[in-house]
């Protein structure tokens, strides 16, 4: 299990997150669902705009539980890569996920953020996370399609 951020480093991008914002949200819907959490209980939400050698390639967004992650909002604008600060700070690891891949368009806020135009090509990636202690993360990244590519690896058939 990787994450967008080692992907595009092990390509040989000097990847940063222009922008962060963590802060405590309600869980309500598809978040709440997917966290396996009832509607209205609090989680981390972190918005980062990530770019690779300057230029503007994804718009993520996570949620994480907030019991493992204590004081995670005091960590805004220090890390890029969430994967390995989780393991670094709190000694979290992935352990498995499911990822549902998708294309779709960007809206007017994303094209002005990713620099590039209205009805652009997006992958969409949703993925839920789970650790040693069941699912701890939900994800929504946007990422210009025709600056990254997805690799899937399958073996096998039962």
């Amino acid at each position: 299990i990787s994450s967008i951020t080692e992907s595009l480093i092990a390509k040989g991008y000097r990847v940063v997150a222009k922008e962060i914002d963590i802060r405590k949200v309600r869980a309500v819907g598809t978040v709440a669902r997917s966290l396996q959490l009832d509607d209205g209980e609090e989680v981390y939400q972190i918005q980062r705009l990530q770019c690779a050698d300057d230029t503007p390639i994804a718009m993520m967004t996570n949620y994480l539980k907030v019991g493992q992650t204590p004081y995670l909002e005091k960590y805004a604008g220090s890390f890029s890569g969430l994967y390995s600060f989780l393991e670094k700070q709190y000694g979290i690891t992935m352990t498995k996920a499911t990822e549902y891949l998708s294309a779709t368009t960007a809206d007017f806020l994303e094209a002005k953020l990713l620099n590039i135009d209205v009805g652009a090509p997006l992958l969409c990636s949703r993925r839920i996370s789970s650790n040693e202690n069941g699912i701890f993360e939900y994800s929504i990244n946007k990422i210009v399609a025709d600056n990254y590519e997805y690799c899937i690896h399958l073996s096998g058939r039962n």
